[in-house]
């Protein structure tokens, strides 16, 4: 069945329908609604790409993966999850390569394939979720993500077996073009099917890659992504890395669990403190941390262990937590001191934010030492804290460290040195 706008004689009668008057003409697709909460959680989830363009790919993802599970849950009573990858951060930063979001039940792996289309003429798979062994699908669901009426508009599925025989295969941009012709519109036969039947059909083996030609591979794209605001999966390496190029090198990565969590890993950044003592903030700034007063009416008083202090430096960064339909935000205070004896002390707090008296219960703040992996020091929060604060950190030049702070599976870090 053709499910494209079009049945409704033209474009513009589409225009002057409301959201209701469309759901009630495509009763067999599914709609989801968005809530203002739902996008904010979106936001705040997406918000450490610093590139634009792969922020909104991943807006698109986090709001397809998040709200079509808990709609699997409350209405299907049907728990599930993406297998794929070891959390739902490591999920999260695969959409910087590729479009598309893994949700597994019953067996079997639903891709979601989120666009913010204003028509229902097709929809396109990019070549990894297709033909990639440990990415591939059993069915492929395209998503309208419609942010004006704040609605998720599932309009149907295809198999992979029925995708790969249908679909038009476009060999410059790598991706399959699925025609609306060869959509099953009716959701509820995807039920059925995923009870009855087998349409993941053959997956071919890709061609091995030595850990060597990996790891080169791997450094290559990620200068890519450093520079370019597209995704480096049409980028090609090879000649800098001395291999001769081909797409499937790009797709035997993905489909290597370790390559691919090196892949997806970003590269943190450090922090040079040392650049705070010389009144060098450009860096703090651009990551977030501002003047204390600019955050916190009344600046903390940090308590040191030192009297010998020669100078010292202060800094805030407002840190946001989304926890189901709420926000929780605290503020991250962080001072350095250098002493007479050519040695440095760090004082670390947190403070709540909004006019919040108190924190969140079971925040914890973590000091992790870069150099060991080991945990320097933890305080958990609990009921009616004003604060938290680790004891002083006595470092010397070179010391690397983390601060990272967790609520409800969540978490943020930065990393530091003197």
């Amino acid at each position: 069945m053709n499910i494209s706008f079009n049945q409704i004689n033209n474009q513009e009668e589409v225009v002057m329908l409301n959201i209701e008057e469309l759901k009630n003409f495509y009763l067999e697709h599914l709609w989801i609604k968005i809530s203002e909460q739902d996008k904010k959680e979106a936001e705040g989830n997406t918000r450490y790409y610093a590139n634009p363009t792969r922020r909104n790919y991943a807006y698109f993802n986090y709001l397809c993966h998040k709200l079509f599970r808990k709609w699997l849950k409350e209405y299907q009573e049907i728990e599930s999850n993406n297998q794929l990858f070891p959390s739902e951060n490591d999920l999260a930063r695969i959409w910087q390569f590729i479009n598309g979001s893994v949700v597994n039940i019953c067996g079997k792996r639903l891709i979601l394939i989120p666009s913010d289309a204003t028509d229902l003429e097709g929809f396109e798979v990019q070549k990894e979720w297709v033909d990639v062994p440990n990415l591939a699908g059993d069915y492929y669901l395209p998503v309208r993500v419609d942010l004006e009426t704040n609605y998720l508009h599932i309009w149907g599925f295809i198999s992979r077996k029925n995708l790969q025989r249908r679909a038009d295969y476009d060999e410059f941009e790598k991706l399959y073009i699925v025609d609306a012709n060869d959509v099953i519109d009716d959701l509820e036969t995807l039920w059925i099917a995923l009870e009855l039947s087998e349409e993941k059909g053959s997956v071919q083996h890709l061609s091995s890659l030595k850990e060597s030609e990996a790891q080169a591979l791997i450094q290559e794209y990620k200068k890519y992504m450093k520079t370019s605001p597209y995704s480096p999966r049409l980028y090609s390496p090879g000649l800098k890395c001395g291999l001769k190029w081909d797409f499937e090198q790009w797709c035997a990565l993905l489909n290597n669990q370790q390559w691919l969590q090196q892949l997806t890993q970003e590269d943190n950044i450090m922090i040079d403190l040392g650049k705070w003592l010389n009144s060098q903030f450009d860096q703090a700034i651009e990551l977030g941390w501002k003047l204390t007063s600019d955050l916190i009416r009344k600046p903390p008083q940090l308590v040191t262990l030192s009297t010998n202090v020669i100078k010292s430096f202060k800094r805030a960064k407002l840190v946001n937590f989304y926890i189901g339909s709420q926000q929780e935000s605290v503020i991250l205070v962080l001072e350095i001191e250098v002493q007479n004896n050519n040695k440095y002390q760090v004082l670390i707090q947190v403070h709540p934010s909004n006019g919040n008296p108190y924190l969140p219960i079971n925040l914890s703040l973590t000091a992790i030492d870069l150099q060991s992996g080991e945990s320097l020091q933890k305080i958990t929060s609990g009921r009616d804290n004003l604060f938290i604060q680790l004891s002083p950190l006595l470092c010397d030049r070179g010391d690397k460290f983390r601060v990272e702070l967790s609520l409800e599976g969540q978490s943020m870090s930065d990393n530091f040195c003197i």
